[in-house]
C-alpha cells in the first residue's frame, strides 16, 4: 500500500476516534482501531491513559494537508478532516511570506488602489478645455487587443522605428550613397554627438561653495535673465517659487534642494545672458561657479525627491541641452524623471484629486515633452514617465501672479524680448505641446514599434501579412488623423498668434503639428518608394498616394517653419535638427522617385535648400551637425545627377513585406 494511502488511513482512524468522543458513540465500534504511525500520540495514550486533545489532532491533520497544498501567499487551505467535522483549520507555526513576497503584495495592492482611484477620478472630472481626443475609446476601430496593460498605457518604446536612423538607412538611400566598394553601409547620425569637439568656456575655480558668493544685484540680474529668456519656454515655477528665489540669501534657513535650485537657475540665467552683459568674464565665472555647486549638491538631494529637487534636475537637463550636450542632458532628465515617479508614488495616497502642486504639474509635463523629443531620435529606453501621463492632470490657471516688480530692468539691446509672457499663455503652451507630444508617442508605440508588428502578425503567410498591413496602415492613419483634428480644434487662437504668445513658441507649436502629420504618413512614403510595382496594383493606391502627399506636406511645412525664425538654442537644437535632417532626406528621396512625382508639394526645391541651410547654421554653432551637412549635400548631388540624366530610380533591394520596409536588411 502506498504511503499516501497509509497517511489517509491514519487520518481516518483519528477521525473515527475523535468522532466517537465528541459526536456519535456508535462510530467508536464500527471497525477495529487502526494503529497510528504517530509515536507521540501512542506514547500519550499509554502514559496518560487519555486520548490526544482534539486541537492537537486538528493541527496535525491541517499541517499534513498544508504540506500538499502549500501556497506562496500564505492562504490556509481547509483539510478534509476539518470540513467533515465543521471545524476551522488551525495551523501550528505557519511560515509567513518572506520580505520580498510581502513587498510584491503591497505593490500589487497599491497598483490596484491607484487604478481604481484614477478611474473614479476620470469619471468625475468634466471634459472641459483642451483635452486629448478619445484615442482609447471603444468606439474607435484601432486594434489593440493583444497587449493587456500596454493597451491602456502606450509608452515610448525602447526600440522604435520612427527615428532618423531608420530613414537614413532606407534601401533607396543606401542605393544612392553606397560605399566606395559598392556595398551598402550602415549610417549612424547619432555618432557625431558622442564626440566632444571643443571645451566649454569655463573659469578656473579654486574652491566650490554651496551658495554663490556674489552680490544681491548679480543674483537679481541673472534671475531676471532666466525669467525673461528661459521661463517663457520652460514655465516650471509659480509666483511663490520666484518670489522665494529673489529673496533667498546665504543665511536663509532652507534645505539644500532650494540652494541647488538657485544655483541651477543662476547657471541657466548666466547662459541666457551670454553676449548681453558688459563683463563677459564675470558672467562666465558666475556660470561656472554656480554649475559646480549644483553638481556637488545633486548627490545629496537626488534621494529626497522634493519638488525643488525635481525642478533643479529638469532645468539642469534643459541647460545641458541648450549647450548641445545631448547625453548629459538625457542623464539629468532621467534623474528628474525618476525623482518625479518617486514623488508621485509617495504622494499618490495623500494627495487629493488634482492635489499636486501647480509647479510640480508644470515641471512634470516639461520633462515629459523634452525627454520624449530626445527619445524619439535616440534608441534609449524610456524612464517610464509616460506611464503616469493619464494619472497626472494638466496644469490649470495660475492663482499667484509673477512678481515682475522684482525683475531688474533690462535695456532693449540686452534682451531679445521685452514682452513678459503671460502666465495663462505659458500654461496653455505646456498643455498644447504635451497633447501633441503624447500623440506622437502613441504613433511611435503603435505604428513604429516592433512589439506590435510581431504580436499581430506572427504565423501569417507573406501574402496575408502584406494585405493585412496595407489595410492596417490605412486604418491607423484614419484614426490618427481624427485624433489630430480633435487636438487642433481645441487649440485657442491666441496660441497661434504673436502677441500674446511669443514668436518662437508659436513656431514650436506649428512644427509639432507638422511633425504629427509627417509621422502618421511616413510609412506610406516608405511603402510607395520601395514597392512601386505593388502600389500600381494595390486597390488602395489612390488613398495611399493621398497619404503620401500629406506626409510630404508635413515635411515641407516643418522645414519652412524652422527656417522662418531664428533658432533659439535655449530650447535645445538636437531634436529639431534631427527632425529637419530626416524630413529633408524624405523630400530628396521622394523627389527622385517616379511614383511620387504626381504628389510632390509645390516649392519642394525651396524647402530642401532651406533645410540644408538650417543644418549648416547648426553646424556652425555645434560641430556635431557637420556630418549631417555633408550627408545632405551628397544625397542632394546624387538626386540632382539622376534627374539631369533622366535616369530612373531602381532599387536593387526590394522589400517583400512591410517588415522589411521598416527594417531594411543592410
Amino acid at each position: 500500500m502506498s504511503k499516501k494511502r497509509l497517511r489517509w488511513k491514519h487520518f481516518e482512524g483519528g477521525a473515527s476516534f475523535s468522532a466517537s468522543t465528541e459526536g456519535d458513540p456508535a462510530r467508536r465500534h464500527n471497525g477495529p482501531w487502526k494503529r497510528s504511525r504517530n509515536q507521540d500520540y501512542e506514547q500519550h495514550i499509554s502514559v496518560s491513559g487519555s486520548r490526544m486533545p482534539t486541537n492537537r489532532r486538528v493541527q496535525i491533520a491541517c499541517q499534513s494537508c498544508r504540506q500538499r497544498k502549500s501556497r506562496c501567499d500564505g492562504v490556509k487551505p481547509s483539510c478534509g478532516f476539518c470540513i467533515r467535522q465543521g471545524w476551522e483549520c488551525a495551523y501550528s507555526e505557519l511560515n509567513l511570506p518572506d520580505a520580498s513576497t510581502l513587498s510584491i503584495f503591497h505593490r500589487i495592492e497599491s497598483l490596484e488602489e491607484r487604478i481604481v482611484s484614477a478611474t473614479a477620478r476620470r469619471e468625475k472630472e468634466p471634459n472641459l478645455g483642451l483635452q486629448d481626443a478619445p484615442y482609447r475609446s471603444s468606439q474607435t476601430g484601432v486594434r489593440v487587443a493583444k497587449f493587456g496593460i500596454r493597451d491602456l498605457m502606450l509608452e515610448m518604446p525602447a526600440k522604435h522605428l520612427g527615428s532618423a536612423v531608420q530613414v537614413l538607412n532606407w534601401p533607396v538611400v543606401n542605393f544612392l550613397l553606397p560605399n566606395s566598394d559598392g556595398r551598402e553601409s550602415r549610417l549612424d547620425p547619432i555618432y557625431p554627438f558622442y564626440v566632444v569637439h571643443e571645451k566649454q568656456d569655463v573659469s578656473p575655480v579654486a574652491h566650490i561653495e554651496i551658495f554663490p558668493p556674489i552680490g544681491s544685484d548679480w543674483i537679481r540680474l541673472y534671475l531676471t535673465y532666466f525669467m525673461r529668456e528661459v521661463y517663457c519656454f520652460f514655465p516650471v515655477f509659480d509666483g511663490l517659487d520666484v518670489d522665494s528665489l529673489f529673496h533667498l540669501t546665504s543665511d536663509a534657513d532652507v534645505g539644500s534642494d532650494t540652494h541647488l535650485l538657485l544655483n541651477v537657475v543662476l547657471t541657466f540665467g548666466a547662459l541666457a545672458a551670454k553676449d548681453k552683459v558688459d563683463d563677459e568674464r564675470e558672467r562666465i565665472a558666475v556660470e561656472t561657479q554656480c554649475w559646480n555647486a549644483a553638481v556637488l549638491l545633486f548627490g545629496k538631494t537626488a534621494l529626497a525627491s522634493s519638488v525643488a529637487g525635481i525642478q533643479a534636475a529638469a532645468l539642469a537637463g534643459f541647460y545641458c541641452g541648450a549647450q548641445g550636450k545631448i547625453f548629459e542632458c538625457l542623464k539629468y532628465l532621467q534623474i528628474a524623471s525618476t525623482m518625479s515617479q518617486i514623488f508621485i508614488k509617495r504622494n499618490n495616497h495623500t494627495e487629493t484629486a488634482g492635489g499636486f502642486t501647480h509647479s510640480f504639474l508644470c515641471t512634470f509635463w516639461c520633462i515629459y515633452c523634452y525627454e520624449s523629443d530626445l527619445l524619439s531620435e535616440l534608441d534609449f529606453a524610456s524612464s517610464g514617465l509616460s506611464w503616469y501621463e493619464d494619472m497626472i492632470p494638466y496644469p490649470s490657471t495660475v492663482l499667484d501672479p509673477m512678481p515682475t516688480h522684482l525683475y531688474t530692468p533690462l535695456l532693449a539691446s540686452n534682451s531679445t524680448r521685452q514682452q513678459t509672457v503671460l502666465e495663462d499663455v505659458a500654461i496653455c503652451q505646456i498643455v498644447t505641446n504635451s497633447s501633441f507630444r503624447k500623440s506622437i508617442n502613441r504613433v511611435n508605440a503603435t505604428i513604429y514599434s516592433l512589439d506590435v508588428e510581431n504580436a499581430d502578425y506572427t504565423g501569417h503567410s507573406t501574402v496575408t501579412r502584406y494585405v493585412d498591413n496595407c489595410v492596417w496602415m490605412v486604418k491607423y492613419a484614419r484614426e490618427f488623423e481624427k485624433h489630430h483634428r480633435a487636438i487642433q480644434e481645441r487649440i485657442p487662437t491666441y496660441m497661434l498668434t504673436s502677441p500674446p504668445n511669443l514668436e518662437w513658441n508659436v513656431n514650436r507649436l506649428q512644427r509639432r503639428k507638422s511633425a504629427f502629420d509627417y509621422i502618421i504618413h511616413r510609412n506610406f512614403i516608405d511603402y510607395a518608394v520601395h514597392n512601386p510595382d505593388r502600389l500600381t496594383a494595390d486597390p488602395l493606391r489612390d488613398e495611399i498616394l493621398e497619404y503620401c502627399r500629406r506626409g510630404l506636406e508635413g515635411c515641407k511645412h516643418f522645414i519652412e517653419s524652422l527656417a522662418a525664425t531664428q533658432i533659439n538654442p535655449l530650447t535645445g537644437t538636437f531634436s529639431p535638427g534631427m527632425a529637419n535632417l530626416t524630413m529633408v532626406s524624405v523630400l530628396l528621396v521622394s523627389k527622385a522617385s517616379n511614383v511620387l512625382t504626381a504628389v510632390l508639394p509645390d516649392g519642394i526645391d525651396t524647402a530642401i535648400n532651406s533645410g540644408i541651410g538650417t543644418v549648416t547654421w547648426l553646424a556652425a554653432r555645434y560641430p556635431s551637425f557637420q556630418w549631417h551637412v555633408d550627408f545632405l549635400q551628397r544625397l542632394k548631388a546624387q538626386v540632382d545627377k539622376r534627374q539631369s540624366c533622366c535616369e530612373p530610380l531602381t532599387v536593387t533591394h526590394k522589400a517583400s513585406n512591410i517588415f522589411d520596409l521598416i527594417h531594411p536588411q543592410v
